[in-house]
């Protein structure tokens, strides 16, 4: 025992003894190397979440939707506090331009269908600085299926969304608004001919 045998069986032996003591060893085998196992893994998911938390805005909110945990990315570019977040709901950042349409998609593909929402979203800083970003929520689900929490992460994309975007969604926002494209062929001559 001393040198690290788990157990010892005296000769003559019988079967039983012999069979009991083996399963002790298999049990104490797989669960040494399930510990092992796990805790590779664990060193693998918390690199995997640095790297995340860095490069992503991310927040994670109860079934219930208020938010029980913003990285800095979020603080960053919402500019609220992780203190001013925390038991909020993301109505606190919704721009009042997003249609109430894509958050009836979004909540019916989380919430009832249970299933990963992509999409782009408008939303609006404390400081009433509107920035988009390119959103994937997903609800995490227990093992009976029910939903415990969701997690959203998020990419900011207000520098590559370009003017006409950002034209087109205040159109879009606006019913009263009309949009006509006209193409004018030889507009020089046009602007020479009306002194424009």
């Amino acid at each position: 025992m001393d040198i690290g045998v788990d157990d010892f069986v005296v000769l003559p032996f019988d079967t039983k003894t012999f069979k009991n003591n083996f399963e002790k060893f298999k049990i104490k085998y797989y669960l040494g190397e399930e510990y092992s196992n796990n805790k590779e893994n664990l060193n693998l998911l918390k690199q995997y979440q640095t790297i995340t938390d860095s490069s992503s805005i991310i927040s994670k909110t109860d079934a219930s939707g208020k938010i029980i945990y913003a990285n800095d990315n979020f603080c960053k570019v919402s500019g609220y506090t992780k203190n001013e977040l925390i038991g909020k709901n993301h109505n606190i950042i919704r721009s009042p331009d997003t249609p109430s349409v894509i958050f009836k998609d979004l909540w019916d593909t989380i919430k009832i269908k249970k299933e990963q929402w992509n999409g782009i979203v408008k939303n609006v800083s404390k400081y009433g600085k509107a920035y988009y970003v390119k959103s994937s929520i997903t609800p995490v689900l227990n093992e009976d299926g029910n939903i415990v929490e969701y997690i959203a992460l998020r990419q900011n994309i207000s520098s590559i969304l370009s003017d006409k975007k950002h034209f087109l969604d205040a159109i879009e926002s606006n019913p009263l608004s009309i949009l006509i494209l006209v193409q004018i062929d030889e507009f020089d001559m046009l602007e020479k001919f009306y002194n424009l």
